[in-house]
């Protein structure tokens, strides 16, 4: 599933194909392209917004300036979530992410549309529980086909509430690249 992705963006491609870290490495290590043929990709955002939880109404669009702040800004107002979209996230089966501090526990959460069948179910739960192992996180099927997902980003490898956004993004696209990853090592 992600080396046919992966092979298809790599043959839609001329030239030098530009490739986050996680994907390079995968890339090369699946032997689909040579180290030369790489350059290093940056994030592009095509949405950015500020949002009230409780009617999903827009608050204000940000421009990517705003993900230089630490997440901890998500603290103020705590009525609020950000969303950001961006074309990367096809990669990983999601078309955006919704970033916000929880009201009851305080603990940072990403919420998610994850594009996979329902037969996947126990393999994602697996995966979430080995990488999250305090258990913050969700996962129910959708009658639209996807998975909403939401996890604790506390327990996320390398992150800390004091990173910028544009930091923190990398952290949950590297998580899901993983779990596809995981997913067809295994089948």
């Amino acid at each position: 599933m992600l080396k046919k992705r992966m092979e298809e963006r790599l043959a839609s491609t001329d030239g030098p194909v530009s490739l986050f870290p996680i994907e390079k490495e995968y890339a090369l290590r699946h032997g689909l392209i040579s180290n030369q043929d790489i350059t290093d990709k940056e994030w592009r955002f095509q949405a950015i917004e500020r949002c009230l939880k409780e009617t999903e109404e827009m608050v204000q669009e940000e421009s990517e300036r705003f993900l230089d702040n630490p997440i901890s800004i998500l603290h103020k107002p705590i009525e609020e979530f950000l969303y950001v979209e961006s074309d990367a996230f096809q990669m990983v089966k999601v078309e955006g992410i919704a970033l916000e501090v929880d009201d009851v526990f305080k603990v940072y959460t990403a919420l998610f549309g994850l594009q996979l069948q329902k037969k996947w179910q126990n393999h994602i739960q697996s995966f979430m529980d080995s990488k999250l192992p305090d258990g913050s996180c969700s996962l129910l099927f959708d009658s639209d086909g996807t998975f909403s997902v939401n996890i604790s980003l506390n327990g996320l490898d390398g992150f800390d509430e004091k990173l910028p956004i544009r930091k923190v993004v990398p952290l949950i696209y590297k998580f899901l690249f993983e779990l596809l990853e995981t997913f067809e090592a295994e089948n």
